[in-house]
């Protein structure tokens, strides 16, 4: 009996593999800066990551409470102005085998403030990659000449802050509804 039940587990999960849900939580943070957010904050945050190949599908899905300006490699790539909206953008036509920088110019107009962020890469293998709001960004009250260009070394960034897991409140699994798009509710990234 105890076999047979193994086995029926077993098979469920890999009758889920089979139809791509996932089986782990998605590990994305809401960050800030530390201490307590002021009514007119504006905060840069930087994330560099390194692609060993050319994508296939690259998916950015972020929010911000309460506004921001996405760029890759100092470019204007999207913006999100509705923490309840994440913002969805298909960016594999604009990424490259080599060093990236992910930069968000985040704002917030009163009221809690955070950022989340998640970038699932898909290459022509069966290789993902991921990158994801968390404390290994950096973060600055203070705009830096080049502060969102990947061959730029910024002083005055310190590790961003943690508020908590997503699906925590005020915000709850703001990016469980963007993950479910498809990909024609993908905006595409113009070229840069």
């Amino acid at each position: 009996m105890k076999t047979r039940l193994l086995r029926h587990r077993r098979s469920f999960a890999l009758s889920l593999c089979a139809v791509g849900l996932p089986l782990a939580v998605s590990a994305q943070e809401w960050i800030w800066s530390a201490g307590k957010a002021g009514e007119e904050d504006v905060r840069y945050f930087r994330k560099q990551f390194r692609l060993g190949d050319v994508p296939e599908k690259a998916v950015l899905t972020l929010a911000c409470d309460n506004k921001a300006t996405i760029y890759v490699d100092g470019k204007v790539v999207g913006e999100n102005d509705d923490w309840n909206k994440p913002t969805v953008l298909d960016l594999a036509k604009s990424l490259k085998a080599g060093e990236h920088l992910l930069a968000v110019r985040a704002e917030n107009h009163g009221g809690a403030a955070g950022l989340i962020a998640k970038f699932d890469i898909l290459f022509p293998t069966t290789k993902r990659q991921t990158v994801q709001s968390d404390s290994s960004w950096q973060v600055s009250a203070q705009e830096a000449p080049g502060w969102n260009k990947t061959e730029t070394e910024v002083a005055g960034f310190a590790a961003a802050t943690s508020l908590g897991r997503h699906g925590m409140q005020p915000w709850g699994a703001v990016l469980a509804e963007a993950g479910a798009a498809t990909g024609a509710d993908l905006s595409a990234a113009k070229e840069f």
